[in-house]
């Protein structure tokens, strides 16, 4: 079978090709650079990319208003939470929310002063008389950003006391271990990307006129959350585009200089541009773009991951190294996955350990590692512990208890009269510097979620994994391409080095162990003194991205990302998982693509990349249709 005239892979090649066309302008004053192309074509291209983003995000937030009216709304199941936009409301503010508590008053909302009955703040205008912004379109567009967990992360921006159990309830009705339901599933979301929301918030409520602002506080929190996921979206795109072509120029820099003995030769940036633009494409309509659009953490995210990603892999520089470590933790304080990139960071010292051949750093990377754990999810561990299991903590100020919360070294307060079950357990290893404390998030997740490793293996759930085959099916394959490419290079130095004389014999385990020392030393290598000084002596792009030794943290990250959704999360999330935490994840479907055209080593047939494009479309698709209303989906 041959490649159709119109296929997809075609349309994209053409899409590409249109955005990293130079103008005429451009292309004459490079004439005479020997095909080094200036940076202002790359600033071009940049702007091009960032504004078909742009474009692909109105189209996304359009498509699913639009799908919203045409389609029947299943939200049938009470279990599942909502979030009332009060689209017919006089009020713009109810007692007890984020825009009464803290904007007007500056105090902490607490439960006792809660009434969603009762109005704070009433609009100046009634409904007949808002404009057509406030009565039409901003319901339109921004009642399909709050479905699912969106819901919960804008109850937990709209009412922050939600981490704290509500127990002056008066209905005698309520079961006493009813009590901490809806405090306990708040604390399975990680109170960051909320945070953010409200502060955006604040900014709007101060610069909007009436005329323009969203007609109560619940709309403008969502239109926040769409502005916040907008503009990080945008700025993961420029990132990833960064990150790709400085990595394909650095290996065919350094990949010259060594060949040739200069770096200023043979330096041709337009194939490094296509790629770079090709592996942004595929970023613009991943498959779970729907969840980069909805009031889900997935694009802060998503940004911090590639601002540390471009920070480690671009510069060696100690303090733009602190840069990256600085925007992977607050990566991880917005989700729990971001946690994964400590484990990169802990690659990068022991690399760097095993080739300074210092105990130090050893003792240091697990010291940082275990520090920026305490930091993340054990510090919202411990938090929540207060919440429930302490009376009087006032955790709204951290500060006065921040050497306690990290290290348990002191009792809080007085433990609370109703408290959890659980607070039994987690008091018993409190006062301890060795005991881990109470893995309040894990506890949550199993208890009312069913998460844990294999409980998702069941019968009924497999439609959940066919659903999240292609993406596992794409990540195994860049993760054995590394894998291969990696053992093959070790394999043929090893041979290299024993030339002429017979090779030592070694178990297979001991081979394995010293492949994965050469990695790590090969990575601190290529990242302080170049891909050609660590081994890797190949400047093809679809080598360079799924085979670099520069690359052995982003595909270890990748390869726990996916044993992760497929082992211990619902495997259905491992789309969104993926695509918001791995840029490695788009190099693998770039190369796939690519490879339809005979490029690098990767002679595929035709209809490889075709399926992965048409799986990226095939999901943008039923993402619109099924998230808006309320049908399952990834």
């Amino acid at each position: 079978m041959k490649e159709s005239k119109w296929s997809l892979v075609r349309l994209f090649w053409r899409q590409a090709d249109s955005i990293c066309n130079i103008p005429d302008t451009i292309a004459d004053d490079s004439s005479s650079m020997d095909q080094i192309v200036p940076q202002s074509t790359i600033k071009l291209v940049t702007r091009r990319l960032v504004f078909r983003a742009l474009i692909v995000r109105i189209f996304f937030i359009l498509a699913m208003g639009t799908s919203s009216i045409i389609l029947p709304d299943f939200h049938s199941d009470e279990s599942v939470v909502a979030f009332d936009l009060r689209v017919d409301s006089d009020c713009f503010a109810t007692r007890g929310s984020y825009c009464q508590c803290k904007l007007y008053r500056g105090a902490h909302c607490s439960w006792n002063e809660t009434n969603t009955e009762k109005c704070y703040l009433p609009l100046n205008r009634n409904a007949q008389s808002r404009n057509l912004l406030q009565r039409h379109i901003y319901p339109l567009l921004l009642v399909p950003l709050t479905r699912w967990d969106a819901a919960r992360f804008l109850r937990l921006a709209h009412w922050p006391q939600l981490y704290h159990p509500r127990l002056d309830t008066s209905d005698e009705t309520i079961n006493s271990n009813d009590k901490w339901i809806e405090s306990e599933q708040a604390h399975a979301f990680l109170p960051f990307y909320p945070a953010v929301i409200e502060a955006v918030t604040a900014v709007l409520m101060l610069l909007l006129p009436d005329a323009i602002l969203p007609a109560t506080c619940e709309q403008t929190l969502t239109l926040a959350a769409l502005i916040v996921n907008t503009i990080c979206f945008l700025f993961a795109t420029k990132s990833l585009f960064q990150i790709t072509l400085e990595l394909l120029e650095s290996h065919e820099q350094s990949y010259h200089k060594k060949v040739d003995g200069d770096s200023s030769c043979h330096l041709d940036k337009t194939e490094a541009i296509h790629w770079a633009t090709r592996t942004t494409l595929l970023f613009i309509i991943n498959p779970a773009n729907v969840f980069f659009s909805a009031a889900y953490s997935e694009s802060l995210f998503c940004a911090f991951v590639f601002w540390g990603s471009a920070a480690h892999l671009l510069q060696a520089h100690a303090a733009v190294l602190l840069l990256a470590r600085t925007c992977w933790f607050f990566a991880a304080c917005i989700r729990s996955n971001g946690v994964l990139y400590f484990g990169y960071m802990f690659l990068v010292d022991m690399g760097a350990a095993l080739r300074r051949r210092s105990t130090w750093l050893v003792f240091k990377g697990i010291l940082f590692l275990l520090l920026c754990l305490r930091l993340t999810l054990q510090m919202h561990n411990l938090r929540g512990t207060a919440n429930h299991c302490f009376v009087n903590t006032n955790i709204g100020n951290v500060h006065p208890l921040l050497g306690q919360l990290l290290f348990n070294v002191s009792p809080l307060e007085e433990a609370a009269p109703e408290r959890p079950d659980w607070c039994s357990h987690a008091m018993e290893v409190r006062g301890s510097v060795i005991a881990w404390p109470f893995d309040l998030y894990t506890h949550v997740q199993r208890k009312y979620w069913n998460v844990g490793f294999l409980r998702y293996f069941a019968l009924k759930q497999l439609p959940n994994f066919l659903l999240a085959a292609p993406i596992i099916m794409i990540a195994t394959f860049g993760v054995a391409s590394w894998i291969k490419m990696s053992w093959t290079r070790f394999k043929r130095r090893k041979s290299q080095r024993h030339y002429g004389s017979a090779l030592p014999r070694h178990g297979f385990v001991r081979q394995v162990v010293d492949w994965a020392v050469s990695s790590l030393i090969a990575f601190e290598t290529s990242r302080m003194l170049g891909p050609s000084n660590a081994g890797f002596d190949d400047s093809s792009p679809a080598n360079v991205l799924v085979g670099s030794h520069q690359l052995l943290g982003h595909y270890a990250v990748l390869c726990a990302a996916t044993l992760l959704g497929l082992f211990v999360a619902h495997v259905q999330i491992t789309t969104r998982l993926l695509c918001s935490t791995c840029p490695a994840l788009y190099w693998c479907m770039t190369v796939l693509v690519s490879a339809t055209n005979d490029q690098g080593n990767y002679k595929q047939k035709w209809w490889i990349g075709e399926a992965v494009l048409g799986y990226c479309l095939l999901y943008n698709l039923l993402g619109i249709i099924m998230h808006p209303n309320w049908l399952p989906w990834t």
